[in-house]
């Protein structure tokens, strides 16, 4: 009884074997990518206006007076000015420009990480059969047996 456990605890250990997992090679590759793209724009400016009311009368000599302003109302961006000289009236008016042109730098920025993993799964081309293995250890059985049986007929007509 003894030697039938050692035995099976001795077929027991040889029998096991670890898992094997196949084999994985990781390759993992950042890429970063920066575009920049200069651009023209021009930004537009809300109209603006500007109003002017004035009284001119003429006096006895017959010459044109500037009698009083009723209404003037400037804006921000419109200066204007009245002179009345030798009977000329003379206006005058500075704008500033109406667009403003600018330029700026439009900067994207693209990341990319790309990462592939090669499994490598190793296949047994020859996989032999139940039937395939059960006549193999039939022919090392019959081997071991035939090669006992010529020992023995040797020794025994050695002895003879």
């Amino acid at each position: 009884m003894k030697f039938k456990i050692i035995l099976l605890t001795a077929l027991a250990v040889t029998s096991c074997c670890p898992k094997l997992y196949p084999h994985k090679t990781e390759n993992t590759e950042h890429t970063v990518v920066v575009t920049e793209t200069i651009r023209d724009t021009v930004i537009r400016v809300q109209p603006d206006s500007s109003i002017v009311q004035a009284l001119i009368k003429c006096d006895s000599t017959g010459r044109a007076r500037l009698e009083e302003i009723r209404t003037l109302k400037e804006s921000a961006r419109f200066q204007q000015t009245l002179t009345l000289k030798d009977n000329h009236l003379t206006t005058k008016a500075v704008v500033d420009s109406m667009g403003i042109y600018l330029t700026y730098k439009e900067r994207n920025k693209e990341e990319q990480q790309v990462q592939t993993i090669e499994t490598v799964i190793e296949k047994e081309v020859n996989i032999l059969k139940w039937w395939q293995k059960w006549l193999m250890w039939i022919g090392i059985c019959s081997i071991i047996i035939m090669s006992y049986y010529a020992i023995f007929r040797i020794v025994k007509l050695r002895l003879e």
